[in-house]
Order: C-alpha cells, then structure tokens, then sequence
C-alpha cells in the first residue's frame, strides 16, 4: 500500500472505484473497498493475451430466463453505445484508471473499471440486464445480486451518465426554468443544466475550455457556441443527492452526427472524485445480450464432455495474416509460421503479446496467424481494434487434444444462435497445463 489509507465517500452512478493505495467506499457502488496494485487476479482462466479474465462455472439456465427485460429498441437513431473514458482520481492524481461503459437499449449496460498500471483482468464491474444488477469486485471470482437502495443509486448514475452521451433523446424531459428534470422510473430523478460550449470538430485542435473567451489568436472561424449540457445530478427518491456529472467540454463528431461530451468532473458529497477524459464513443458496436450477463450466469445451452468456461474477452488491436497455404497447412507447421511473423514484427519495433494465435476454420484448418498489440495509444496502419465481446473457452494441455468434437462442445455450450458469425480462435500460451486454449469469441451483434 502507498503509505496511506483513506475512505472516500464516492456515490458512483456508471462506475466504480479501483483505488491503488486507497481503500474507497461508494454509495452508489455497493462498499467496494479495493486496493488494486494488490488485488489477487481472479482464480480460473485467463484471457487470450495472458491476462486473468472473468470466468465461473455457468450457473442454471433459470437465472436469465426469469429476468424480465425489455425488447431491444432505438434510441436516436442509436442500438447500442460502447465509451472509453481515462479516469484521474482526484486523491491519486499518479495512478490512472480506464473506464468502460456500454449501453444497449432500453435496459441493458456493462461497466467495468480498472487501474491502467495493474493486472487487465483486475477489474470492478457492474452488469445491469432489465431489473436486475449484478457487480463482481476484483479479487471476487463470482457476481453477486446488488439490490435496495445501492441498486437504485447505480441504477441513477448509469442513467445520469447516458442523459449526457444521448443528450436529449435519452429521457423525457420536463423544463422548469432553467433546469431540466426527467424522472427515473421508481428510482428517482435527474437535475440537467445547460450552458454555451464552444464546440470542437473530431481530430480539430482543442476548443477553449468552458466559461472562457476565445483567444484572440485563434483563427477566424473559431467553434461556434452551442448550448449543451454543463452538469447532471442525481437524486434519490427523497430528493438526496447521489453524485453528479460536471461537463468540460463538447466535440462535434459528424461522422457519427452526435455531439459527444469530451471532459467529465464527478463530484459526490461536495467533493470531486475524479476527472475524467472520453477517448472513444462508438455507436457501431452491436452488443450481444450476453455482454450484459455475468459469464457466471449466462445460459448453458447444454452440458459438453470438454470442460468450457465463458469469458469476456478484452479490447485488443489486432494484425491478421491470412496463410496462402491454407488447405494444406497443419496445426504445428502454422503454429511455427505465427511464430515468426510475431518474431518479425518484434524485429520491427511492435510491442505485441507473447501468446501464439490462430483463427481458423469451422473444420480446424488454420486461416490466418492472429498477433496482439500490447501498446495502447491508435491502431497502427493494417491493424484493427476489436472490442470487448463474450467467448467460450475449452483449457487444453496440448495441441493433440484440438479436434472437432472438442469445437462442437463450444458450439453446444454457445448455442447456434450465439455462435452463428463467431471466430474461432486456437490460443497456445506455452503453460505446462491449460496452456492450449481452443476460443469460440462471439460476434457482437449475435442476441
């Protein structure tokens, strides 16, 4: 631990609280008290780039079947929404966090948290998925029921939160002077204000911050002012306040026609919590149900003779290399050739992943070598980003035990419908146990 320990009330409505050196408790996020450069990783699987994954044993089928949950509908034009934002506590200014938000309308969405200096796969999240919410903390291998009043207050700040990514066809709102209120079914409601923000393109130079004049140096056309959303609260019931969302920024992204928030402040108690800066927001992602499931809850579609585990796989940059040989290429030999393409683009000056990966065919014949970049920060030229998305794993100890019936269990376990458009993936590690991993990942636009 850094030499100090503090609790911090944080009533955090989207996310939750990995603190390294802090032991941080939240009303909005259940009592998590994490210290994550000290968090065990998760015991079980690991995910394809080496990293602790979430992974349980699948629980009954009746524990998504009896959820009641809404049809999936639109929202401006929107499916689903996935954001990434770089989160800055105020008490630990040297120890960022990367936040991951995803919503699928009307009553699905995923948060995870996790210190960008620790293990990946050390991370709090939240899955809500109709009425229900669950979280797993850190260094917890199964998801646990959040309800009462906690769940009201997270259920509040997730909706604070998308009021501002969807601004204003995320609620129905009701105006009162200057002030915006739209009611939270049986939860509670939220207080929005506006303000003029001089509003920045997508890959333009920084607009002014909010509350300031354009500099006079700035060029003729400066962005223009535009009244958008400066700050949300959250309220309870009773009127009590949960947390609130400040807003810095805006920045105009006419490829995806919205206006996306750019700085958030959360405050709580008074207080500022963190600072917060989105790098992405992504309306093109088609979530698969199962994303807003813990993988300890998700339906088994039948009980395979291979072990399986569900998983979710984490974003990752990725360079596929299609072998020309394709049809006459056997395991070994296209396990030897990913291996040297990773070593040349080592040679190259890529950081990537020690893992040995290969995409193949629903018979097992290898379709291309698969290389991770490990370094964040763009997709270089030829390289491709792959969001965070459901998997099965089947944990072998060789490649000799990769056969079809082994692929059909992954299948079964999916269901055809969720592995309709999957990849399938052969992750070979090098550990003397488990360290060949057969990976059916889902698409994401699979229900």
């Amino acid at each position: 631990m850094v030499g100090m320990q503090r609790t911090l009330p944080i009533a955090l409505g989207a996310v939750f609280a990995i603190a390294l050196g802090l032991a941080v408790t939240t009303a909005g996020f259940t009592a998590l008290r994490v210290a994550s450069s000290e968090i065990p990783a998760p015991p079980g699987l690991t995910d394809r780039s080496g990293r602790t994954a979430e992974t349980q044993e699948l629980r009954p089928a009746d524990d998504r079947r009896a959820v009641d949950v809404a049809p999936r509908a639109r929202v401006a034009g929107i499916d689903s929404l996935f954001a990434r934002s770089r989160v800055i506590f105020e008490a630990l200014p040297d120890a960022p966090h990367e936040l991951e938000v995803s919503f699928a309308f009307p009553d699905r969405a995923r948060a995870a948290l996790r210190n960008v200096g620790g293990d990946r796969g050390a991370r709090v999240l939240r899955y809500r998925r109709g009425a229900q919410l669950f979280g797993i903390q850190a260094d917890a291998a199964t998801s646990q029921p959040i309800e009462g009043e906690p769940r009201a207050d997270e259920l509040l700040g997730l909706a604070g939160r998308l009021a501002l990514l969807v601004w204003p066809e995320s609620h129905t709102w009701q105006r009162e002077g200057d002030v915006y209120l739209a009611e939270v079914a049986g939860l509670g409601k939220l207080e929005l204000r506006t303000g003029p923000f001089h509003v920045a393109r997508v890959g333009s130079a920084p607009a002014p911050p909010h509350g300031t004049e354009t500099p006079t140096s700035a060029p003729e056309s400066p962005p223009a002012l535009v009244e958008r959303p400066s700050r949300v609260r959250m309220l309870r019931r009773d009127g009590s306040e949960v947390e609130v969302l400040e807003v810095m920024g805006w920045r105009d992204d006419p490829a995806a026609r919205r206006i996306w928030p750019t700085e958030l402040t959360l405050h709580a108690n008074g207080a500022v919590v963190w600072r917060e800066t989105l790098e992405l927001v992504d309306r093109s992602v088609l979530w698969a149900d199962d994303w807003f499931v813990p993988p300890d809850r998700r339906q088994r579609a039948t009980t395979p003779v291979t072990p399986v585990q569900s998983v979710d796989l984490l974003a990752e940059t990725v360079l596929d290399v299609p072998f020309a040989d394709r049809p006459t290429l056997d395991l070994d030999a296209a396990l030897r050739r990913a291996r040297e393409v990773r070593a040349a683009l080592c040679t190259e000056g890529h950081e990537v992943a020690e893992e040995t990966t290969l995409v193949l065919a629903s018979d097992l014949t290898p379709r291309a070598v698969r290389v991770v970049l490990e370094s964040r920060g763009g997709s270089p030229p030829g390289w491709r980003a792959l969001p965070p998305r459901p998997a099965w794993v089947a944990l072998l100890d060789t490649t000799a035990e990769v056969a079809l019936p082994c692929a059909r269990d992954l299948v079964a376990v999916a269901g055809e419908g969720r592995a309709a458009n999957a990849e399938l993936l052969l992750v070979v590690t090098g550990e003397a146990r488990g360290g060949v991993r057969l990976v059916l990942a889902a698409s994401l636009s699979a229900r």
